[in-house]
């Protein structure tokens, strides 16, 4: 018997994320709502997608943060993860702490 694999996809419902019980790939099913698709190239290619575009989509929104801070004279990646971490800046995975290779990998996205 062939096995497939399958790759969960989160979806949001009521605010927060969730995975569906049934899914063969849901951890001990505490979660509740994952489209669970199978491992196939298209697939892959569609997640991969998304990702992509959220990361855009979270780049442009701090873009204009950083340009702020670029306008007040702090250039240095250091500088500007300081900069963020003061005035209490979320990182894109929400984390408290920014770091200078951030805020390389954000600008980085910014210039593509």
């Amino acid at each position: 018997m062939k096995r497939v694999n399958f790759l969960p996809v989160l979806t949001v419902r009521g605010g927060r994320r969730s995975r569906r019980r049934d899914c063969p790939a849901s951890h001990s099913g505490r979660t509740a709502n994952v489209a669970c698709l199978p491992l196939i190239p298209d697939n892959l290619r569609l997640a991969h997608t998304a990702r992509i575009q959220r990361a855009d989509e979270r780049a442009a929104k701090l873009a204009l943060v950083i340009k702020d801070i670029q306008a007040t004279d702090v250039t240095s990646l250091r500088g500007i993860a300081r900069v963020l971490n003061e005035r209490r800046v979320r990182t894109p995975w929400g984390r408290r702490r920014w770091y200078g290779i951030q805020v390389a990998r954000v600008l980085e996205r910014i210039v593509d």
